[in-house]
């Protein structure tokens, strides 16, 4: 009994991070980029997760290119004196850098560094409206989404540090699961998916 009360106890503490699906990127490289994703209790807002190099930037979109997408890019570089990154809610209309949004709908819930690795979680609205677009997430469709990273500060991410995968979030469970895929016959560059912890 004692052992039943203490696993429900353990898994109300660590909550939806403890079953999260993890998309892993750059993995043939000695550095990995983690990214897990969950709605919250009230499936009211978003959640990423993500474990990346304190020296690189990191950004997703939400489209299937940088043509009118979406983006947040989480930049450890630009942190301050407390070494929290600064978070830019962006949107991009073409190859060209993203610019930032008049407001930020992105919230930094937890920020940890250990040595060079950044544990960043971070949380938008499910809904959002802006002046000229809708930028709500859907709930259980396939959503193509887009990724870049880089060292040192936020800019041009290079022509391989970037890539494409997909995501779905479950409207029963607020899981999101990622998936691979191409892109103009193009492979969704050195991925690898983790089903649940490892």
């Amino acid at each position: 009994m004692k052992f039943i009360l203490l696993l429900v106890l353990t898994v109300a503490f660590i909550g939806p991070s403890f079953c999260l699906e993890e998309l892993v990127l750059n993995r043939e490289t000695a550095f990995e980029i983690k990214i897990r994703a969950h709605l919250d209790e009230e499936k009211e807002n978003f959640r990423f997760y993500v474990t990346m190099p304190r020296n690189y930037y990191v950004s997703v979109g939400f489209g299937d290119g940088m043509l009118n997408s979406p983006v947040v890019v989480i930049d450890p570089t630009a942190a301050g004196m407390d070494g929290v990154p600064v978070i830019h809610d962006a949107y991009s209309k073409g190859r060209a850098k993203p610019k930032d949004n008049a407001e930020n709908i992105y919230t930094i819930i937890d920020s940890t560094n250990v040595g060079m690795t950044s544990r960043v979680t971070l949380q938008r609205p499910v809904v959002v409206q802006r002046e000229d677009r809708d930028e709500t997430i859907p709930f259980d469709e396939t959503l193509e989404m887009i990724y870049a990273f880089n060292p040192d500060k936020y800019g041009f991410h290079g022509k391989y540090n970037k890539g494409f995968f997909t995501m779905k979030v479950n409207s029963g469970t607020g899981d999101v699961t990622f998936n691979y895929g191409k892109r103009n016959d193009e492979p969704y560059r050195v991925q690898k998916i983790v089903k649940g912890t490892e």
